[in-house]
């Protein structure tokens, strides 16, 4: 193994990619041909290596908004369906929906099947990132009320406020959002009814005031020792106001 750092390796190599170049008329093409095939795998590992070091050496922590939207009841809906046809539906659901996160500043981290998780604050933190975020929540809904075309898809969402990690992951040095915050909000997209907007506490104080919300019932989630406060949001306020983080404005009780 060598011992010495990357950025060196990387010039020794592209110095010896230099010298075989002016070697031809000596060696041959064919013996420098294949040596310098050999060179350039390297080069190219070395720089694959020396990117995700550089994004590793950038992770960095910042509180963010997390969305999570997910299709209700896939599963049922995809079973007697062809599966291109699904996809075709899912990629024009999610064509639409990103366009509306993205509307509201958010950034798409990733899609998985039939989901999406978007984030709000990675780049530039904005006071407002949550409540852009739980709009862009509406407007999703609002828009897929009635389904997609003649099928009556709902979507669910949930959304979380917090510090994450922000790094690089995997062999392709995909940047993205990592820890309990990120969880939380996944949970939450889980736990919530078709149609529904559902946010935990840390997001609601960041947006009371803005909007009407419906107090659930705690949630026990799977990796908390303590049950979730959760709200269900109903309706941006006619007359929003922002109160900061005391109070709990807006909240109505569930009836049971």
């Amino acid at each position: 193994m060598s011992t010495k750092s990357l950025p060196e390796q990387i010039t020794d190599i592209k110095s010896a990619i230099e010298a075989l170049e002016g070697m031809r008329s000596i060696l041959g093409n064919s013996v420098v041909g294949t040596t310098l095939a050999v060179l350039h795998n390297q080069l190219d590992e070395l720089e694959r290596q020396s990117t995700q070091q550089e994004a590793a050496n950038q992770a960095r922590r910042k509180l963010v908004t997390v969305l999570f939207a997910d299709v209700s009841d896939f599963t049922e809906f995809s079973e007697n369906r062809d599966a291109e046809d699904v996809a075709n539906l899912v990629n024009r659901l999610w064509a639409r929906a990103d366009w509306i996160i993205q509307e509201y500043g958010g950034r798409i981290d990733k899609h998985i099947g039939d989901a999406v998780m978007a984030l709000w604050g990675t780049e530039t933190a904005r006071e407002d990132d949550a409540e852009r975020a739980v709009r862009a929540a509406l407007q999703i809904q609002a828009t897929f009320r009635d389904g997609v075309g003649a099928l009556p898809i709902r979507l669910k969402v949930g959304i979380n406020s917090g510090q994450v990690l922000l790094s690089a992951m995997g062999t392709q040095g995909e940047f993205t959002a990592m820890g309990d915050t990120v969880n939380t909000a996944s949970r939450l997209v889980h736990s919530a009814n078709g149609g529904d907007v559902l946010i935990s506490h840390n997001t609601y104080q960041l947006v009371r005031g803005v909007f009407d919300v419906q107090n659930q019932t705690p949630l026990m989630v799977k990796g908390k020792t303590e049950p979730l406060q959760t709200y269900v949001i109903q309706r941006v306020r006619p007359r929003a106001f922002r109160i900061g983080r005391r109070g709990v404005e807006g909240v109505t009780t569930r009836m049971v």
